[in-house]
């Protein structure tokens, strides 16, 4: 018998990997990028606060009273009936600053996109933008659905598929809507925000995005 021996480190990597991957996608993949080459279709650049960790990235949004938001558009992929999800480990002090991350879709460019995006603080929403306004189509309270932990890796999810959009966290179906879906081939991206005022620039650790067919 042919026995195996295996590193230790080698065995943490898969572990790793397999943690990374968002539960509950089965279809076919259309795009998949756990951030570890600068290949993925991502503009990073420092302008746009968006740097490469290898694995992971690192999304800045910048210092603001009030707080506001940082959008990030694939250039290279397309899909528009799809299962799209989106991993990361909020800041430290999210909890403080309502802060929060998402998936961000059907987007024909940076002033119309759909969003929807989880915050420290448990509350969930759906919203769309349209020649650079926004709506808002629904906003839940859901608390303990975010996990706050320095390491605690946070999925959220959006199933568009067949006239219903379908949004999960953390692997629990928050709200389902119908939408007009378009037919086109469009893009998607991520979202980070915070709420609250923040004398200092906020980073938040993306982790994975992955992109599916829906079945």
């Amino acid at each position: 018998m042919l026995h195996v021996v295996i590193p230790a480190a080698a065995i943490l990597a898969v572990c790793a990997s397999a943690a990374l991957a968002c539960d509950g996608q089965t279809g076919k993949v259309i795009f998949e990028d756990q951030f570890s080459d600068e290949q993925g279709g991502w503009d990073f650049n420092e302008k746009y606060g968006l740097r490469l960790k290898a694995p992971g990235a690192e999304q800045t949004v910048a210092a603001a009273e009030g707080g506001t938001f940082t959008a990030q558009i694939n250039e290279t992929f397309n899909a528009t009936q799809a299962d799209y999800c989106v991993e990361a480990i909020l800041p430290a002090n999210a909890e403080k600053l309502a802060g929060g991350f998402g998936v961000l879709f059907l987007a024909t460019d940076y002033n119309n996109y759909w969003v929807t995006r989880v915050l420290a603080t448990g509350a969930v929403g759906l919203y769309k933008k349209v020649n650079n306004q926004w709506s808002t189509v629904w906003e839940v309270t859901n608390n303990g659905l975010p996990k706050t932990g320095a390491s605690d890796l946070n999925s959220v999810r959006v199933v568009v598929k067949s006239g219903t959009i379908t949004v999960l966290v953390n692997t629990q179906t928050v709200k389902s809507v119908r939408a007009q879906i378009p037919s086109s081939d469009l893009k998607f991206g991520f979202y980070v925000e915070y709420k609250n005022t923040s004398a200092t620039p906020v980073n938040f650790d993306v982790r994975s995005y992955k992109v599916a067919t829906v079945e």
